[in-house]
């Protein structure tokens, strides 16, 4: 049973507003088991820009770099623990809590948006846990 069989596919994601909505997380993109050598190196090189190339990314960069700016670390760090780059979400000197959770959930439904989560499964699971550590269950 995979974890997203476990939490379910949908997290119920703060907003704005105070109310809670009901997010549900795409499908995993399937990508091809191997490639032509000539091909495989343009696709790494282009790996670490964005996971979609045709995905338009700007809304989530707008996001993450929205005022004030300084905090845009912290998306950065939370992406990299959804997605499995990083064993926590704490970054020195308490920056992990320099973006609020409405925040940290639409970073989370825009990064999915774009295809940027490799691992849907894993990102669910730990946005779950995310959500359960401020009193909200998935």
């Amino acid at each position: 049973m995979t974890a997203r069989e476990l939490i379910a596919t949908s997290l119920r994601l703060p907003r704005p507003d105070g109310t809670l909505e009901r997010y549900r997380l795409r499908e995993p993109r399937r990508w091809p088991a191997s490639m032509p050598a000539a091909r495989t190196r343009v696709a790494f090189a282009a790996a670490h820009v964005v996971a979609d190339p045709l995905a338009d990314t700007t809304p989530l960069a707008r996001h993450l770099f929205s005022a004030p700016t300084w905090y845009y670390k912290t998306g950065i760090a939370f992406l990299a623990w959804l997605a499995g780059h990083q064993p926590a979400f704490t970054l020195i000197g308490g920056l992990s809590s320099g973006r609020s959770l409405v925040h940290l959930a639409q970073t989370f439904r825009l990064a999915d948006q774009v295809g940027l989560l490799p691992d849907p499964d894993l990102a669910a699971e730990r946005m779950g846990h995310l959500l359960a550590v401020h009193g909200i269950s998935a």
